[in-house]
């Protein structure tokens, strides 16, 4: 199929070309390899309505693939959100990710509404660590029950130390239950 190229003439200049015999269309490609081959030097998709903001699907010098929710910041507060099965279920908002939530409030939220929350890292061959860092704080794993935090389990306050401590309902004024300082001394109920 030929397409007008500049000026409205028949040409070959138009970038733009139907292969009917497997209905592939190329811009910019005369040999479109899919059932759409964009060859560019900055092949994007944009997606946009009238008056609002748009999504781009793009591709990097890298080869990256690229997803922008929103690019020309218009909006505001876009996301990215995958679906299956016609249900959400990840969204990138702003730096955060939600799995199973549509309002993701850590950079790594997960959510379920009912049943076994569980996670899994898992190696096949080899070790499977759950790395907790930082530099100036604490580094804990934290246990809540309804909204209020029951334990905490790492360093929950001091700078070297592990412990064990109940951040709520503690009656002897005693929140350690297990204290290992980084000498080795072991207190329990300190």
């Amino acid at each position: 199929v030929v397409f007008a190229g500049t000026g409205g003439r028949l040409s070959g200049e138009a970038n733009l070309f139907y292969n009917s015999s497997n209905d592939h269309l190329g811009i910019g490609s005369a040999t479109p390899g899919r059932a759409l081959t964009i060859k560019n030097s900055e092949p994007r998709i944009r997606l946009q309505k009238p008056n609002l903001g748009h999504g781009e699907i793009y591709i990097d010098d890298d080869n990256s693939i690229n997803l922008s929710a929103d690019s020309s910041s218009s909006v505001g507060a876009s996301s990215i959100i995958f679906r299956t099965n016609s249900a959400e279920k990840v969204r990138i908002k702003e730096d955060k990710v939600g799995i199973g939530t549509d309002n993701p409030t850590a950079l790594l939220h997960l959510y379920k509404t009912s049943g076994t929350a569980h996670q899994k890292i898992e190696s096949l061959s080899g070790s499977s660590q759950l790395d907790i860092r930082h530099t100036n704080g604490y580094g804990a794993v934290h246990y809540a029950y309804q909204g209020t935090e029951k334990w905490r389990v790492g360093q929950t306050a001091q700078s070297d130390h592990f412990s064990v401590y109940q951040s709520s309902g503690v009656s002897d004024g005693l929140p350690y239950r297990l204290f290992i300082q980084n000498n080795g001394e072991v207190g329990i109920n300190t």
